[in-house]
């Protein structure tokens, strides 16, 4: 028997079956009902059928053709491994998922997107060969990475918004092509370039190329190496310009035979009309040519960005090879002729009428009242009520003489106190009334004394109006005027004068100091009436400079004042608070330049900053 025959043959058995079941009887005779699956003459019954079959084809298992069993455990739908299914899918859910659970169906999640998952197994969309790279993050068609393209001995773009470098020694020469460095004809020797680095050309410090920097040396634009092994003498003419911000400038060196000979080059720059009128940056060309008897012998071409006077790098910076700190730099910024309106100005607003930078030192009746400098002034008062005193900080240097007069008027016959002490002997006296003093008088109508220094530093006058007087007691006093107060006076001026114009200062982010930032010169920050920290700190720095003082750039981190030298040389000073000048007074501000003294980390010497070269820009 054939194998289909078979397979005819257990279809007919499987009909036999299922005609039992339906009407009740069974084919091989035989009253009885249904038969229930499993029986065991149901079984001899479909086993039994065509046997004749099954003895001449292969043999069909029993367990073939035994009842199917659902396999429905933990399916809501789907197949149920008999032809049948386990569930319907409700309408919420209406698609069967591969595990046999109902789900519902999946919406792709395309908006804004070109490209990718579609959240479903799909894609967006396919990214056209224009832009074919699909972003992960974004969805969107991108064209590929820029892969940079650099030909050998090339220098110029790579493709990618950058420039090929040279290998081998050699350097970028015109058109964009690397070269050996400049060479002379082999029968007359070689010349060498050695520029500094100029990538950034620094306007600032351009006015300093050809100088003579106390720190760093002589600092020039760039220098010629010329050699010449020749048996003869040569001579070299070298053309140098920055073109469009300098004139050319012509060299004529003559080499004896053997001889060598290193050049500075210092362009004269056109400052007024070229540099310092830039407000961006602006690329250059730098051109070096060599040339004898009127035959070019070779070129060089280098490009730079000329930077606007006001961009400074702060952090660091390499001047002939050394490393220096960037900030004080910043010094030639510092231009006095810009502030001298305000330095007039302030005058209105100094005790001694005036701004006279260090000869107030000495003067005496210093008074509290506005007064012209160098007239008779009403003496300095204080009225002091019961049991509290009045004291007033003066800085004196070793060797000076203090001689003062002392009135006390009003209240009953008790006397008053008046002395004088250091800053330690001060802070006793305060806690418990020991100390030792300078000077001491019981005052009950008038005294007068003198000290003579010994040690430089703080020192105080102290007031004391007693409890037992009952009464105010105003103390006239009659001296000097110490360094310190004079150097407070003449700095508080010009904080009132500036106050008048301001629009408010304020400080920076620590970060400030570590890049290429934009710093105004003081005619521009007077002219906005506005700017930040380092800004305002170069007004007063370059005012108290015009006056004969020594101002100092003090800087914590991420914020810079100014403060100035009480005394020429001295260690006393007055910090000020430049930030405050819209919102403040004077001794507020100078208080709170105070306290931040502890945090400085730099403090840059203007006058020593000029004393070794670094002199303001020409604006």
């Amino acid at each position: 028997m054939s194998y289909l025959k078979t397979l005819v043959t257990f279809a007919a058995a499987a009909a036999g079956l299922l005609m039992a079941s339906s009407c009740g009887s069974s084919a091989g005779g035989g009253g009885g009902g249904f038969l229930p699956a499993g029986d065991a003459s149901l079984d001899s019954a479909l086993i039994g059928v065509d046997s004749a079959a099954q003895t001449d084809a292969s043999a069909v298992d029993a367990a073939d053709v035994a009842s199917c069993q659902p396999v429905c455990a933990n399916k809501e739908c789907g197949d149920d491994g008999c032809g049948g299914t386990c569930g319907k899918c409700p309408s919420a859910a209406p698609t069967c998922g591969g595990a046999g659970k109902c789900v519902a169906t999946c919406a792709p999640a395309c908006a804004n997107k070109e490209c990718g998952d579609d959240g479903c197994g799909g894609s967006c969309g396919t990214c056209p060969s224009a832009a074919p790279v699909c972003d992960t993050g974004t969805s969107k068609c991108t064209a590929a990475a820029c892969q940079p393209t650099c030909a050998a001995d090339f220098c110029g773009d790579d493709g990618c918004g950058a420039k090929c470098t040279c290998g081998n020694g050699k350097v970028c020469g015109s058109g964009s092509a690397c070269v050996e460095p400049v060479t002379l004809v082999p029968a007359f020797g070689s010349v060498s370039v050695n520029l500094i680095d100029i990538d950034k050309f620094p306007t600032y410090l351009a006015h300093l190329y050809g100088t003579d920097l106390a720190d760093v040396g002589q600092f020039d634009f760039l220098s010629v190496e010329v050699k010449n092994p020749d048996a003869v003498s040569h001579s070299v003419t070298i053309d140098a310009q920055m073109q469009g911000y300098s004139a050319k400038l012509t060299t004529v060196v003559t080499l004896a035979p053997l001889q060598s000979k290193k050049l500075p080059i210092n362009l004269t720059f056109d400052f007024k009309n070229a540099l310092y009128p830039l407000t961006a940056p602006v690329q250059a060309n730098v051109s070096i040519t060599l040339s004898e008897s009127g035959n070019t012998l070779d070129s060089f071409d280098k490009q730079v960005t000329i930077l606007p006077v006001t961009t400074v790098e702060l952090g660091s910076v390499a001047l002939n090879g050394k490393t220096v700190a960037a900030l004080p730099l910043t010094v030639t910024l510092a231009t006095p002729a810009a502030t001298q309106n305000l330095v007039a100005d302030a005058a209105q607003h100094s005790k001694f009428g005036s701004m006279v930078g260090y000869q107030y030192i000495g003067e005496s009746n210093y008074a509290l009242g506005t007064y012209t400098f160098g007239t008779n002034a009403p003496a300095l008062t204080a009225t002091v009520t019961e049991n509290t005193y009045t004291t007033w900080e003066t800085w004196y240097e070793a060797g000076d003489q203090v001689s003062f007069s002392v009135a006390v008027s009003g209240g009953f016959s008790d006397n008053c106190s008046y002395f004088v002490l250091d800053t330690a002997n001060f802070t006793k006296w305060k806690a418990d009334g020991s100390g030792t003093a300078l000077y001491s008088t019981s005052v009950l109508g008038s005294a007068t004394g003198k000290i003579t220094i010994a040690t430089a530093g703080f020192y105080h006058h102290v007031a004391l109006n007693p409890s037992t007087n009952f009464s105010d007691r105003v103390f006239t006093i009659t001296r000097a005027v110490a360094a310190n107060e004079g150097a407070a006076d003449q700095i508080g001026a010009l904080f009132l004068a500036l106050q008048k114009t301001s629009k408010g200062y304020s400080s920076v982010s620590a970060g400030f100091f570590a890049g290429t930032q934009t710093i105004k010169y003081p005619a521009k920050t007077l002219a906005d009436g506005s700017g930040n920290c380092i800004d305002g700190t170069l007004v007063f720095a370059a005012a108290l400079e015009s006056m004969g003082m020594e101002p100092l750039i003090e800087s914590p981190d991420g914020h810079a004042f100014v403060a100035v030298r009480c005394f020429p040389g001295s260690k006393c000073i007055v910090p000020i608070e430049t930030t405050m000048v819209a919102t403040s007074t004077p001794g507020d501000a100078i208080a709170t330049a105070a306290g931040e003294m502890a945090g400085v980390q730099q403090e840059v010497d203007v006058n020593a900053m000029v004393g070794k070269g670094y002199l303001p820009v020409g604006l």
